[in-house]
């Protein structure tokens, strides 16, 4: 069940961040952060990208989330597992998978409404 939701999350967002948690009671549970939940710390120097810092490689060190109350906490890159869909190497934070499904949809409908109002374009006929 964890490996299902993960997928749909790091398919939707681009990536995922299981977190294993302590709860009051000592119990452990993990919990799923998604892409949006991730940011930089306040003042992050230029070694943190899109919520993730890096070394001179290019490796993740930790990952910063936001929490509810708006600040940005961090955890080790050793104790996370970090999921996504790597489109090249040395990717730090990948897009959706579906960023070339929804650029065709935008460019259909650019083309689309293009050839709806201008009258030159209105006679030829579009296949799609």
């Amino acid at each position: 069940r964890l490996q299902i939701e993960m997928h749909k999350a790091a398919f939707g967002d681009g990536d995922v961040l299981p977190l294993a948690i302590r709860n009051e009671n000592q119990s452990v549970s993990l919990a799923l952060y998604d892409a949006a939940q991730m940011a930089s710390p306040e003042g992050a120097g230029k070694n943190w990208i899109d919520g993730v810092k890096i070394d001179k490689f290019r490796k993740h060190l930790s990952y910063g989330l936001r929490e509810d109350d708006g600040k940005v906490k961090t955890y080790s890159a050793a104790d996370s597992l970090y999921y996504s869909f790597p489109q090249q190497l040395g990717q730090i934070r990948p897009p959706t998978v579906l960023r070339h499904a929804l650029n065709h949809m935008v460019d259909i409908s650019e083309i689309l409404d293009f050839h709806a109002v201008n009258p030159v374009f209105r006679r030829c006929k579009i296949d799609h």
